[in-house]
């Protein structure tokens, strides 16, 4: 099924394809990697990450002096977004973005001139008094037109704009797969709730959650320093062993609110997947995927799976690009799942 339901602006030559560059901003910080054709192969080219406080022109500016990039793909955090489930009568395929606009008023708290919208059909029933299921994702015109000020600004040509969640899946969910995942994007600030199948994300939640309140726990609760915190976090975090009773007590009852989180939306999904367009076969969840700068805390994904009796695992991000038999990616694990959602934009523009 193709998952490329964004938002494309202008069209590329075919001359200008490669390479082919990501940008996700998102919790404070530009993550940017660049995939550059190889003969028949696809490497990694240059990646970087930069933090910025308020002046995102500023970094993004920066990377465009430093790196050359003209043409790149952009994601939109996921809350400025809608994700729209429209059965439409058995029309012609010219049809079905004329007849998505009529009905998406319906759907979405905007008017339908003032938002802008993909869609990728996922079930045709042929017969004379049959449907047409569609995937829709829309973003308001105004959310549009500010992230593509801000990088035309800095020199940046956006050829397409792809929300948050659908590029993250994209990159951590293998082409093909039939299973209902859920996978849990961990931040700095946010973390990303998707339900992905079939290659479209059905159901996406942001929350307020991310490193920076667990550093912020153990500095109130621990009286550690911010350097002393962080260190704590990424070195010991919920690893419940003789030493380590502070953290581990200082850390759980927040984490414990991304269990619960995730167990509420586990729960929607078993008591409305069969409610979805297409639903017939939809399965319960079968695995928690987790990417995201946070992600790898120590004991978080073991904790995680344990209080759900349910798999889960940190994220291949580069499980649809690269067999490590033929290429090690320059990046190591730990630090590719922050580049999640950037390696899923611009996989999506190596098509």
């Amino acid at each position: 099924m193709d998952r490329s339901s964004f938002f494309k602006f202008f069209p590329v030559p075919e001359y200008l394809q490669f390479p082919a560059v990501g940008f996700d901003v998102s919790d404070g910080s530009v993550k940017f990697i660049e995939l550059v054709r190889n003969g028949d192969e696809v490497v990694v080219g240059n990646y970087d990450k930069k933090s910025y406080n308020g002046d995102m022109v500023s970094a993004l500016s920066s990377i465009q002096k430093q790196y050359g990039f003209d043409r790149v793909s952009v994601s939109i955090p996921e809350e400025e977004a809608f994700f729209v489930r429209i059965r439409l009568p058995f029309i012609k395929p010219e049809e079905i973005r004329g007849a998505i606009e009529l009905q998406l008023e319906g759907y979405i708290p905007y008017p339908a001139s003032e938002v802008e919208f993909d869609y990728e059909v996922l079930k045709t029933d042929l017969r004379p008094d049959g449907y047409v299921d569609v995937n829709v994702s829309v973003l308001p015109k105004k959310i549009i037109k500010n992230y593509l000020d801000i990088f035309q600004r800095s020199n940046l040509q956006p050829v397409s704009i792809m929300i948050e969640a659908e590029a993250t899946s994209r990159a951590v969910v293998s082409m093909g797969s039939k299973e209902v995942v859920m996978v849990v994007n961990i931040g700095r600030v946010n973390t990303i709730l998707s339900v992905v199948t079939n290659g479209s994300v059905w159901v996406s939640y942001t929350f307020k959650f991310g490193g920076d309140i667990l550093v912020k726990r153990l500095q109130e609760i621990c009286k550690f320093s911010t350097e002393d915190a962080e260190m704590a976090k990424n070195e010991k975090g919920l690893i419940n062993s003789p030493g380590n009773e502070d953290v581990f007590g200082c850390l759980l009852p927040m984490v414990s609110s991304v269990r619960d989180e995730i167990r509420r939306h586990r729960h929607y999904w078993s008591e409305h997947r069969k409610e979805f367009l297409t639903g017939e076969g939809m399965g319960e969840i079968d695995k928690i995927i987790i990417c995201g700068s946070q992600s790898v805390i120590p004991g978080l994904s073991s904790y995680l799976s344990v209080a759900l009796s349910l798999e889960t695992a940190l994220a291949d991000p580069w499980v649809n690009l690269f067999d490590f038999d033929k290429y090690i990616p320059p990046i190591i694990h730990r630090d590719s799942l922050d580049y999640a959602t950037a390696i899923g934009l611009a996989l999506n523009s190596l098509k």
